[in-house]
């Protein structure tokens, strides 16, 4: 008998969100398409109660990294029981959110005794090694795969004090903002874990968000920092490129990519983006750190301040001069939702109060082929193909084979990796094209950094909604090119929790001379400056976290999810 609950787990698996879905958007119009996939995966979810984490009650696990330090060296607290709080929350949260993956609890007990021991600094501490932990990637060929040596930036990051947890979760190869793979799982949001909380810094950016951490590190080569932050309500830092070793980094990355790739910092609280800045990622940045402007007061004098409004308005910053009108109505990306373009909003009156200027509506010079200039910077003749690192023996896969195994139900590969695969093998943008993307990708990087200048900041959205529902970005996975085209610009950015939307989740911006948005879960905004002006950025978070309150528990969203988005925006200002 068919009974409803099968049909319920039926529509509910993995392969029949999918496939559904796949029919509906071939079936369906065109115009509609992203509506039709939003309805369907909420309609599918509905079927499944939220469930979130529980509000942090340890006081330790509400301090930041710089108030704790602060009173574990004033000897108010201890690092053992700092250390033991969070150890103690992770083995609470974990099995609801999937985001820790190994743990390294004993040593780090082991070393914050030491902290507490060797305090005054009169002996060098046995600094923890990170060798024995496994470096998969989350490619289930290298799941007993130990790692031989830590990278330069970790090393860094212990040397300067760091107590290493563990490590997080991460998608196949790292290709995906969905982040699961066949050998942990898949990780959940702690807001709502029917939801994702983002990639390829997935874990990450779950387990501070859900208390079990206070700062992490992240790479983000097109927008892997960001959207953890994003969907999870925390801060997050794209650096600007070449600031961070990424020495050790997998996979690895070579020709342009590497100017495209930064390891970044993700918190709860915006000051230990600046303390983070000063000691951790001080010592991440190792002798690139003085470029950055790190501890520096904010030219309030001269700054600029930039937005984007809804993508139809927006035309190219060259019009006039060449015609060459533009705009980013790229039609594989999902447009904002009215939630989102709120969210932005305030921001921008919020900041236009706060530095006593005027926002200026950015025209920005992009195209409605987005996605294929992000595409061919990706480009490789020198890297791995993602068929070939799916094994993890040098060998290659048959990607088309694999795919069609996925579709019936004989997974061993992620959907996310083996699409990737696949269009990498079709080779759709041949080498004349590709080289025509470049020349568009430089003019317009040139274009947009004169825009700027040394102190202009663009306010935009890094994704168009809140979170996502899982398997949702599988039919959605072009709409990282609202913060992709940052990395191709090579440009800094720090995205920032702004408010809620109706659904409880936290919604927020990104700076960086650019920023993004989203509209169902956390509303939050990425902020894009100039290329070396993290330390600005940082400023500029700060200043937002004062204004709209930075990270809150579970708790306090839903306590306020019942609050019109749509309230007096000089309220919020």
């Amino acid at each position: 008998m068919w009974s409803m609950k099968s049909s319920c787990n039926f529509l509910s698996s993995t392969f029949a969100q999918i496939v559904f879905s796949l029919i509906l958007i071939l079936t369906a119009s065109y115009y509609y398409r992203f509506s039709i996939v939003r309805v369907y995966f909420r309609f599918i979810n509905s079927f499944t109660p939220r469930t979130s984490v529980s509000t942090p009650t340890n006081p330790l696990l509400l301090l930041s990294a710089k108030k704790a330090a602060r009173m574990i060296r004033e000897r108010q607290i201890t690092s053992e029981s700092l250390v033991e709080a969070y150890i103690s929350r992770i083995k609470e949260v974990n099995p609801l959110i999937i985001a820790l993956v190994e743990d390294g609890f004993e040593e780090a007990i082991a070393l914050a005794r030491e902290i507490d021991v060797k305090l005054d600094g009169a002996s060098k501490m046995e600094i923890e090694k990170i060798e024995k932990y496994k470096c998969t990637i989350g490619i289930l060929a290298r799941k007993d795969i130990v790692s031989r040596r830590t990278a330069p930036t970790v090393r860094r990051l212990l040397d300067a004090g760091c107590v290493l947890l563990g490590k997080t979760n991460n998608p196949e190869v790292c290709l995906s903002f969905y982040t699961t793979n066949q050998i942990y799982g898949t990780t959940r949001n702690p807001y709502d874990t029917r939801r994702i909380p983002g990639g390829s810094s997935g874990g990450e950016g779950a387990l501070i968000a859900a208390g079990g951490s206070v700062i992490g590190v992240g790479s983000d080569i097109a927008g892997s920092v960001r959207f953890p932050a994003h969907f999870c309500g925390i801060f997050g830092l794209k650096t600007s490129v070449g600031v961070v070793d990424a020495e050790g980094h997998l996979p690895v990355i070579t020709e342009f990519r590497s100017q495209m790739l930064s390891i970044g910092p993700l918190c709860r609280y915006a000051e230990d983006l600046e303390e983070t800045t000063r000691t951790r990622l001080q010592a991440m940045a190792g002798p690139m750190v003085d470029k950055i402007r790190l501890g520096q007061p904010l030219d309030e004098s001269s700054i600029k301040l930039f937005f984007l409004t809804k993508r139809k308005t927006i035309r190219s910053i060259t019009e006039g001069t060449n015609g060459n009108i533009t705009d980013l109505d790229d039609p594989k990306v999902e447009p904002c939702c009215p939630e989102t373009l709120a969210a932005l909003k305030r921001a921008v009156f919020a900041l236009e109060d706060r530095f006593r200027i005027k926002g200026k509506e950015l025209k920005f010079p992009c195209t409605k082929h987005t996605v294929e200039l992000i595409a061919a910077s990706m480009h490789s003749d020198t890297q791995d193909p993602v068929k070939r690192i799916l094994t993890g023996k040098g060998t290659d896969i048959n990607s088309f084979l694999e795919l069609a195994r996925f579709f019936i139900g004989k997974k061993e590969f992620t959907f996310p990796s083996l699409f990737v695969s696949v269009l990498e093998e079709l080779d759709l943008i041949k080498e004349p094209v590709r080289n025509k993307l470049h020349e568009e990708r430089d003019a317009l990087a040139t274009e947009l950094r004169e825009k700027l200048g040394e102190n202009g900041f663009l306010i935009c959205p890094s994704y168009p909604t809140a979170a996502p529902y899982h398997v949702q970005p599988t039919l959605t996975m072009f709409n990282f090119a609202l913060s992709g085209l940052f990395n191709v610009m090579r440009l800094p950015a720090v995205q920032c929790p702004v408010t809620i939307n109706k659904d409880g989740m936290p919604i927020g911006i990104q700076v960086s001379s650019l920023t993004p948005l989203y509209t169902e879960c956390v509303n939050i905004l990425q902020i894009v400056g100039p290329e070396y002006s993290d330390g600005a950025l940082i400023k500029i978070a700060e200043e937002m976290e004062i204004i709209f309150g930075g990270w809150k528990p579970m708790g306090q969203y839903e306590s306020q999810a019942q609050r019109k988005l749509s309230q007096p925006l000089q309220a919020v200002v």
